[in-house]
């Protein structure tokens, strides 16, 4: 009745069941399916030479992975196909609402639908009955649905961890199909950590929104470079099984002895006032400089070209730019509101462009003006259909590549802007600037 094809070989397992498929088209084949010239780069179809069930073992491997994620980290976790119902291993504490009381009671008094279907006690299986009493440092297998499980949780004292900041560890296959198991928007909360500079290229082609780190994730001052410990989980997803596990325990040892240094480490506070072009770089992160620059260069860009001229040619007057949304694609935390209100004032001041409100001003100006044609009076109301309409809008994005190694940091920023014509979506002029640092930093000293 089943025919499955589980070898090495793609090839094989193809012509397999291709072969039993011509056979006896009745039989139900599987085959296993690694290469992505079979399955295809967004994964895998619903059939190949008629074999009925297609199977990828990495993207099983990221489909269980973001389950597990999406479900919420939690230890000694069992699914059922096709079913809603999930096994959880509990460990019985003498505070638990199950210690000391019979399977009955735990039932009556929790008050949410569950099943303990065996304890585990000092290594021996026991199949509860209604009878049976739990004591602490048992370890209780429940059956609950993901319906119940959040009450369950909550009324025997764990907690459900979802992490919203990820760590990958690996350009491999998997982490290809896991990252495509994510939302786009998902991936600004999510680092890869590569050593291979081409699959760098790669990952960060294919995932605009996701930071990809060339370095070592051993190395020590990635953690703080990258704030790799604010992160709430970290998987690593390399070809090599028996690395990824004593990547996993060596980090776990590298977090925690980070964590007391930079915990035990105390100074005194001292506030100096600086002078507004004064020019500090303490971290090497995105800072007021960056924006001062990168504004300034592209206003200049645009105003090298001469669509002003032109437009002041055909309309008798200045060009009306507005600003629309700067875009933050970056790693970091970066106000683009000062971004846009810095390019604002650029052209402002050149003396060519007239700026109206910008977007994020629109609707409180909208609101007040019909708010004074009910409570201002009739001579000093602002009146309607007055304003002056954009000729131009000014859109933009940040983006960031990191190059990292023992230490030492290469961090570039690409800032990008372009002025669309309003009326008819044409771009008429781009520019882009990029701010490159290089940063480099000690290891830790006491």
């Amino acid at each position: 009745d089943l025919f499955v094809a589980v070898t090495d070989s793609d090839e094989i397992n193809l012509v397999a069941c291709g072969i039993v498929e011509n056979i006896k088209s009745a039989v139900t084949t599987v085959a296993a399916i690694r290469n992505l010239t079979y399955t295809g780069k967004d994964g895998l179809p619903a059939t190949i030479l008629g074999i009925n069930y297609i199977v990828n073992p990495e993207a099983e491997a990221a489909r269980s992975i973001h389950a597990i994620i999406d479900r919420g980290i939690f230890s000694d976790v069992i699914t059922f196909e096709r079913s809603n119902l999930v096994l959880y291993n509990i460990y019985v504490t003498p505070k638990s609402r199950f210690a000391n009381q019979n399977i009955a009671n735990c039932r009556a008094t929790i008050g949410t639908e569950f099943v303990i279907a065996a304890i585990n006690r000092e290594d021996e299986g026991i199949v509860p009955s209604g009878t049976t009493v739990v004591f602490p440092g048992d370890t209780l297998s429940v059956v609950a649905s993901d319906t119940n499980k959040e009450a369950l949780f909550k009324l025997i004292g764990q907690h459900r961890v979802k992490p919203k900041k990820i760590v990958i560890v690996g350009g491999s296959k998997i982490a290809r199909f896991l990252l495509r198991s994510f939302e786009p928007a998902q991936h600004r909360s999510i680092v890869l950590v590569e050593q291979d500079p081409v699959v760098c290229e790669h990952f960060a082609s294919l995932f605009p929104n996701l930071l990809v780190v060339r370095s070592d994730i051993t190395d020590e001052t990635i953690f703080e470079d990258e704030r790799l410990t604010t992160y709430d989980l970290l998987i690593s997803l390399t070809d090599n099984d028996e690395l990824n596990i004593f990547r996993a325990a060596m980090l776990s040892m590298i977090i925690l002895i980070l964590l007391l240094v930079l915990g035990g480490c105390t100074s005194a506070v001292k506030v100096t006032r600086l002078d507004a072009d004064a020019e500090i770089d303490l971290s090497g992160n995105w800072n007021d400089t960056d924006i001062q620059i990168v504004a300034e260069s592209l206003v200049g860009s645009s105003m090298k070209t001469n669509w002003i001229d032109q437009f002041r040619l055909r309309n008798g007057h200045n060009p009306v730019v507005i600003v629309g949304t700067i875009l933050n694609r970056s790693s970091e935390h970066i106000d683009t509101a000062i971004i846009a209100k810095r390019f604002e004032m650029a052209l402002i001041n050149t003396g060519k462009v007239d700026m109206v409100a910008d977007i994020a001003m629109r609707d409180e100006l909208h609101d007040e003006r019909e708010s004074q044609q009910y409570f201002a009076s009739e001579e000093t109301a602002a009146a309607l259909g007055k304003e002056i309409g954009a000729d131009f809008i000014l859109q933009g994005a940040v983006r960031t590549v990191v190059d990292q190694v023992s230490g030492k940091v290469v961090r570039t920023y690409y800032v990008s802007a372009e002025l669309i014509d309003i009326e008819t979506s044409r771009k008429i002029w781009v520019g882009e600037e990029m701010v490159r640092k290089f940063i480099q930093q000690s290891k830790y000293t006491w």
